[in-house]
């Protein structure tokens, strides 16, 4: 969109306050010869790119299921066709920097956005591949930015109940600055709340991928310690008749899924409907979970 684009008029306005001449020029990315032509005008111009942030996305939230071919081919396209073409026509040798904007979607996945991780698991191929040929190469897998909230791309709710924290741009530009020092091929910045975010990640499909990370090291040796002691609660229930003991736990379930759910009073809770005709669903079933293995020990 070019000098039209939303912001574009005060960026370039800022950098100049900064000593810096920004020139914004419309062009799709997608479109090979467009690129082309843009660099061949910049070359004509005596400039030489020495820097490239492909930052280009386009989300669709959609599970595999429900997605067409040519709805998944669209978002793929519009990631990946941009960063090829680059890839493709500057010389690596006058490159300080091939930056690529990919997700910790494309890293360990994100329920609903298929074609959104496939392209982004290509960006970090493409990363790979240059460097395996010895051009240079990042692909930065970015967490949530607070940005991302305010332009409606995600449901703010459901983000904090997953364990995702917005970053606010100063953390996530300096995240930038440390993940250019790194000179690693593909990594991560993000910021997640391990406590919250393990848990609802490793609840239907256990892995090790975290097992390094500090904190969740930390959440698998309290587990470890928490398994098969009951403590105070453990002792009353055994205490307890059968019949006893089955109102105890119900009691103890309806408790914890009313707090759960922001209910004053767990006697809103009818035992005999399921959970999700209560408004269960999976962030908020692992919430549950959790706080009835805290409770239990179990």
């Amino acid at each position: 969109r070019g000098e039209g684009a939303p912001g574009a008029a005060d960026l370039v306005a800022d950098l100049a306050d900064r000593g810096c001449t920004a020139t914004v020029v419309a062009c799709d990315v997608t479109d090979r010869a467009a690129v082309a032509a843009l660099l061949d005008r910049l070359a004509a111009e005596g400039r030489t790119v020495r820097s490239v942030f492909h930052t280009a996305a386009v989300i669709e939230l959609q599970s595999i299921d429900e997605t067409s071919l040519d709805a998944f081919a669209k978002v793929v396209h519009a990631k990946t066709a941009g960063a090829a073409h680059l890839d493709e026509l500057l010389d690596d040798d006058q490159l300080d920097a091939f930056v690529l904007y990919s997700s910790t979607a494309g890293l360990w996945g994100s329920g609903r956005h298929a074609a959104y991780v496939a392209a982004n698991a290509h960006l970090n191929a493409l990363a790979e591949h240059r460097r395996a040929r010895g051009a240079r190469a990042t692909a930065i897998s970015w967490g949530i930015w607070a940005d991302d909230m305010k332009l409606g791309r995600v449901d703010p709710g459901q983000i904090r109940r997953s364990g995702l924290v917005f970053m606010n741009p100063d953390l996530a530009l300096a995240g930038l600055q440390g993940a250019l020092d790194a000179d690693e091929g593909v990594l991560a910045v993000a910021d997640v709340d391990w406590d919250r975010y393990h848990p609802v990640f490793t609840s239907s499909r256990p892995t090790d991928l975290f097992e390094d990370v500090p904190d969740v090291r930390r959440l698998t040796e309290e587990a470890a310690a928490r398994t098969g002691d009951g403590g105070e609660f453990a002792a009353r229930l055994r205490a307890l008749p059968a019949a006893e003991r089955d109102r105890l736990l119900l009691d103890l379930v309806r408790s914890e899924a009313a707090t759960v759910l922001g209910h004053a009073s767990p006697e809103v809770l009818s035992e005999r409907r399921a959970f999700r005709d209560v408004g269960f669903d999976s962030l908020t079933a692992v919430d549950l979970r959790n706080r009835l293995a805290a409770v239990t020990g179990l």
